[in-house]
């Protein structure tokens, strides 16, 4: 299956110098010229079952005839912003170089055993294009978990309802050992007996 998407930098685009000598109907059958590409095998090639487009078919697939679609790509080309391969097609050195880099990846994923699903549904689904390589996981792939590591996230609000049973219940113990100890056997007549010799002195 062929990836929906390619990689598109608008900076890159308004920062090429060779590509901005360029007419704007020139830069206009390049990016059109560029998403046909996409389609292509080879990728980055403007071919059709196996063999290079001319200029009236490219014409064709852009609305243009198929002389101004010839005058537009020499502009290009003159400019040195397209390139031809041995073959006579048009290709797109960036689309070419950036395939080589995604194959690359895909190659050394295979080989460390890197799974495309770990990528998502859509690496799963394109496997080795774009550096995601396909491959069913397998039970070494998910380590269990450790708690320690990765304790549980608790809501912010447990935390505060715990706190707030933590200062009622230091409360209380405090309340209850206060009781306790005023209740000692013998502490109440001995505070009395001092009490009122306090008094009986003042008098």
């Amino acid at each position: 299956m062929k990836r929906p998407s390619f990689q598109f930098y608008p900076a890159d685009w308004r920062k090429d110098a060779a590509l901005q000598s360029c007419s704007v109907a020139a830069q206009g059958l390049w990016i059109n010229i560029l998403c046909i590409a996409h389609e292509c095998d080879p990728y980055g090639h403007m071919t059709v079952n196996g063999k290079p487009m001319n200029a009236a078919q490219i014409g064709r697939l852009v609305g243009m005839s198929a002389k101004e679609c010839s005058g537009y790509l020499a502009e290009l080309q003159d400019a040195g912003v397209s390139s031809v391969a041995e073959d006579g097609s048009i290709y797109s050195r960036r689309m070419v170089r950036d395939e080589k880099v995604r194959e690359t990846r895909a190659e050394i994923g295979r080989q460390h055993g890197i799974k495309g699903k770990e990528f998502g549904a859509m690496g799963a689904e394109h496997g080795g294009k774009g550096g995601r390589p396909k491959g069913e996981k397998t039970p070494g792939d998910n380590p269990p978990r450790n708690p320690r590591r990765n304790p549980p996230k608790t809501p912010a609000l447990l935390l505060l309802l715990l706190l707030h049973l933590r200062r009622k219940r230091n409360a209380l113990s405090r309340r209850l050992a206060r009781t306790m100890s005023a209740s000692k056997p013998g502490r109440t007549g001995c505070s009395c007996g001092r009490r009122s010799e306090r008094l009986s002195r003042r008098r």
